[in-house]
């Protein structure tokens, strides 16, 4: 699902609304291997532009969700995390300032977003390692160990 920030309306060629019209390709129709080829890269662009953690909500902001996004300028790649994952939604972001570009950001909640992480944290440097073990932890969740 391609999601567009509210009052912000686009126009015809744009990238999102190309993106809406594309066929997905699921990853069960694709051998195994390549399967797992698509994974570690999409793993290793998560690794340097990704992130993740649990975020507070509810009206008294006691509630903790997980959450999983990916921003980049690139919407073919961000793209691909909603196609190979089959979840999740984007967002364009406009520019925040006068010399920056708009952005792209694939975003997975909640239970869908912590198998994403599950998926792609072992291909994660030791840094993301770390802090998804922490929060798998404090979730009481399984820890995925290395095939």
């Amino acid at each position: 699902m391609v999601e567009k920030n509210q009052g912000h309306h686009l126009k015809e060629g744009h990238p999102l609304k190309e993106l809406e019209s594309q066929p997905k390709k699921y990853k069960h129709e694709q051998p195994k291997i390549l399967v797992q080829n698509r994974l570690a890269y999409l793993a290793g662009v998560f690794d340097g532009e990704g992130s993740f953690g649990l975020w507070s909500q509810g009206s008294k902001r006691t509630d903790r969700i997980f959450q999983i996004q990916v921003e980049m300028r690139d919407i073919d790649i961000v793209a691909k995390f909603q196609e190979f994952f089959a979840c999740g939604t984007i967002q364009y972001r406009a520019p925040r300032t006068e010399n920056a570009e708009a952005t792209h950001v694939w975003r997975c909640k909640g239970t869908k977003g912590l198998e994403c992480a599950k998926a792609m944290m072992i291909f994660w440097g030791e840094r993301r390692m770390t802090k998804i073990i922490k929060i798998l932890t404090e979730l009481k969740q399984d820890i995925p160990q290395p095939r």
